[in-house]
């Protein structure tokens, strides 16, 4: 085994794609890794895989799910529609910010946010929820697109959250 900083690393990115596939095929061998006379980085990225394995199982599921495509649109819009529709708030966050991220701000998608931000199903007074509606609210306003505005401002006047208020305020300021 070679104890090279680049081959550790490199490694450790393979380990934790195993992780993100979420196939229990490589259950086996993650725990081989954590239970051998591995580098600490791989034993520490082997346990986190396996902790990612089941909720990737779950996530690409979402994702993958082609009877909720829209057929004109491209595989990764789909994919983060199907994200920002589920029913698990981890996901949306992680997809509002890949939307930002990749700034990917085309009409379709932003519908699909001022859908969500409208009617939030999943809103709840815990973090978690705070912070996936705030980075959808931060994804639909970064996008700077005036037929949104007022989405954003309907949350900032209108939401029975404080801090989620305070957040569409601060993108109506940053934004618009």
């Amino acid at each position: 085994m070679s104890t090279s900083n680049v081959d550790i690393d490199n490694a450790a990115w393979l380990i934790r794609g195993l992780g993100y596939s979420g196939n229990r095929k490589y259950s086996q061998t993650l725990n081989n890794i954590v239970s051998g006379s591995y580098h600490k980085k791989l034993k520490k990225y082997a346990t986190q895989a396996l902790e990612n394995l089941d909720k990737y199982k779950k996530w690409n599921a979402i994702l993958a799910d082609k009877s909720q495509y829209t057929a004109e649109q491209s595989q990764q819009n789909n994919a983060l529609a199907n994200a920002l529709r589920s029913d698990d708030l981890e996901l949306m966050r992680l997809a509002a910010k890949r939307i930002m991220d990749d700034r990917q701000y085309d009409d379709f998608i932003l519908a699909v946010l001022s859908n969500e931000l409208k009617t939030p199903r999943l809103m709840a007074d815990n973090k978690l929820a705070i912070d996936t509606y705030a980075n959808m609210a931060k994804a639909l306003a970064s996008s700077g697109n005036t037929a949104y505005r007022d989405v954003i401002e309907n949350m900032a006047t209108a939401s029975s959250n404080k801090k989620l208020k305070n957040y569409a305020e601060s993108y109506l300021k940053k934004y618009y």
